[in-house]
């Protein structure tokens, strides 16, 4: 048995170690040529992080589980995330949107809050992605953030404006 689970284990790594990485430059090349623009990259606390825009909404790629030895230029993961500002929300109102998004079967994305400086407090839509070994980084991925990106502002839009209708009503 013990011989049997060691096996796994070194088939398992295997396949990790086999696994097509990721690097700063292929990742933003990448995003250039799907259409993003101001991109510019930088090493954060070892980790690669790409900064750039899809149609004047700001997103962070973070690449993950990055090879040490390498400096962390070949990982095996994303982790896409934008921003959209609620100052005008209280904390509970926030949380109850992102309960309800996160609770949804086909939500793409997983919602969080956050505060930034400058901005204050906001709603995040985050997507990670691990690479195996027949994955590459490519237009599906940058076509699937998009989506996500797509949905995310719709469903707050929505939730925004049903939320104003509301208190607009229950004020008369």
């Amino acid at each position: 048995m013990r011989q049997m689970l060691s096996a796994l284990g070194l088939i398992l790594l295997a396949q990790t170690a086999g696994a097509e990485t990721l690097n700063l430059q292929q990742a933003m090349q990448e995003l250039r040529d799907r259409g993003a623009n101001a991109v510019d990259g930088a090493l954060l606390y070892g980790d690669p992080v790409i900064m750039g825009e899809f149609d004047g909404q700001g997103f962070k790629l973070r690449l993950g589980s990055c090879d040490r030895d390498t400096l962390g230029l070949d990982c095996r993961s994303t982790s896409f995330s934008t921003c959209k500002s609620i100052s005008d929300l209280s904390r509970t109102e926030a949380l109850d949107i992102i309960d309800r998004y996160n609770g949804e079967i086909d939500g793409r994305g997983t919602l969080y809050s956050d505060a930034i400086i400058g901005i204050g407090s906001v709603i995040c839509v985050k997507v990670r992605r691990d690479f195996h070994p027949e994955d590459v980084f490519d237009l599906s991925d940058v076509y699937d953030w998009k989506l996500t990106v797509r949905d995310f502002e719709d469903y707050l839009d929505e939730t925004l404006n049903r939320r104003r209708a509301e208190a607009l009503l229950g004020e008369d």
